[in-house]
């Protein structure tokens, strides 16, 4: 039960938290507020991919980092404590339910759900970047976890103490939920009143916390394996924010701001 407990309290924070993001917009980017791009045509398109390379390099960087030192003798011998206490209190019909929640993170399950959202998104934006980066978002995360492999090659936890396959470093589950349900609310909140844009920070958060507790239940991963699969993905989508900021004017942001302060005061 205490296993359940850690659970509890851990969705409870991540739901405050969601909630307190979700009262202080001002706090998030200003891509995230319906800010529309002011460069046009190709130079548009090389600050946007540019900025978008930069923060797959630095982001992949700090995730080979944290893959280098979670390798470590004395960290892995933490892991396994861990690892092994958790093992020890898991109950069978929790974790039945917990290997079906945690196919959210299934490679195929958020490549056709980020073509859906992307194929919706695009249309309700009349623009293609959604539908771009939300058709590419899994593909490419998929090619950067097999990349790591080749230079991190962390041993993995023993698969007869494990529900179900046994993950590597770092986990791809978690990126891809959070770089899906990220992007989507990302593009979705310009196009949202201000209670709904409200909700999208808890929604992508607990998303995200239900796919990272329960594979850590479930003993997929190492806890590096879990905090890496966080880097990347909340690297990858900072990376879109970042770029979408890069390719709007200070004048339209401006405007953007004082019409969603309206709205919120409505």
């Amino acid at each position: 039960m205490l296993l359940l407990l850690i659970g509890a309290v851990g969705l409870l924070g991540v739901l405050a938290l969601g909630a307190a993001l979700g009262r202080r917009t001002g706090l998030l980017p200003a891509a995230l507020r319906g800010i529309r791009p002011n460069v046009a045509g190709l130079r548009t398109a090389t600050v946007y991919l540019g900025v978008l390379a930069a923060g797959v390099v630095v982001t992949m960087a700090v995730a080979y980092l944290l893959g280098k030192l979670g390798g470590r003798s004395g960290v892995l011998d933490r892991e396994q404590s861990i690892h092994d206490w958790v093992a020890d209190k898991r109950i069978d019909a929790v974790s039945d339910v917990f290997d079906v929640l945690t196919g959210i993170g299934n490679t195929w399950v958020d490549f056709w759900a980020a073509v859906s959202l992307g194929a919706v998104l695009g249309a309700w934006h009349r623009r293609l970047r959604p539908l771009l980066l939300l058709v590419l978002v899994v593909p490419v995360e998929f090619y950067l976890q097999k990349w790591i492999k080749t230079v991190i090659h962390t041993p993995k936890p023993d698969p007869a103490t494990v529900v179900g396959p046994v993950g590597s470093y770092f986990s791809g589950g978690t990126a891809r939920v959070l770089l899906v349900a990220g992007l989507a609310a990302v593009f979705l909140a310009p196009l949202v009143g201000a209670r709904v844009r409200a909700w999208l920070p808890g929604v992508v958060l607990t998303l995200v916390f239900v796919e990272v507790y329960t594979r850590w239940y479930l003993g997929r991963h190492w806890v590096v394996d879990l905090v890496g699969g966080l880097v990347v993905g909340a690297g990858l989508v900072a990376a879109v924010l970042l770029a979408e900021r890069r390719v709007t004017g200070p004048g339209v942001a401006a405007a953007t701001e004082k019409q969603s302060l309206i709205t919120q005061s409505n």
